[in-house]
């Protein structure tokens, strides 16, 4: 009679993959720490530090939730042969809003202390870690890590709840204390109001259609890799 997968041997082991993506993982969280200490010490050195406008932003938001859910998914990759649901789950959210950091940052509609402040002695680097590097490593995780169970359709759909709303605080709160965290979402200093919108609303179906490739992505690996059959 044929071996299950029960039966090999060292069938419990942990995957050496996954051990050098938890330890990856651990480092990715470490790297966002320090980043973000330095760009906070640097705004109050410059006495341009304000708690509640730093969190405003998106990018530092979600830096701050991907230190945690990089450690909570690093440690959990050293043990267990996958990712279980609930843990593939939370890094499809990673991945998905590490997207849309890296679009609204490649074109140009994304703010941060750092260039919201028009201070050319800003630090430059801790930007590049919230915007590129950190996201980059997300998604990259996402694509290339197949040792995760299958997660449920409507996981990488809820995952865009965040961003949009993000979007709706951002102008609530805009509207409430005249601050806006980016102007362009001002409806009355706006280059062009309808122009917003619509790139808005482009961004919205871009995440829309990335949902449903980190959705695809995950039922590839559920399909190759037998072994994510056992857990799923």
């Amino acid at each position: 009679m044929r071996e299950t997968f029960e039966d090999l041997p060292h069938a419990d082991r942990t995957p050496r993959l996954r051990t050098v993506t938890g330890f990856l993982s651990l480092l990715a969280a470490l790297t966002l720490a320090v980043a973000l200490g330095a760009q906070i010490i640097d705004l109050v050195r410059r006495e341009q530090f304000s708690a509640l406008e730093f969190v405003s932003y998106f990018s530092i938001q979600f830096a701050f939730i991907s230190f945690v859910g990089l450690l909570l998914t690093g440690l959990a990759g050293f043990s267990g042969r996958r990712d279980t649901p609930k843990v593939a789950s939370v890094r499809s959210f990673l991945a998905l809003n590490a997207l849309a950091v890296i679009i609204t940052h490649t074109t140009l509609f994304s703010q941060s202390p750092a260039n919201a402040s028009g201070s050319m002695t800003a630090l430059a680097w801790p930007d590049l870690v919230f915007h590129l590097i950190i996201p980059g490593y997300l998604v990259v995780d996402w694509i290339f890590n197949p040792l995760r169970a299958r997660i449920p359709r409507w996981v990488p759909f809820a995952s865009l709840l965040y961003p949009l709303g993000w979007i709706v605080g951002a102008f609530v709160v805009g509207q409430v204390t005249e601050w806006y965290v980016n102007p362009r979402l001002d409806p009355v200093n706006a280059v062009s109001p309808a122009l917003t919108a619509v790139y808005l609303g482009g961004i919205a179906l871009t995440l829309g259609m990335m949902a449903l490739a980190v959705l695809m992505v995950n039922r590839i690996h559920y399909r190759l890799v037998p072994a994510n059959l056992f857990d799923s």
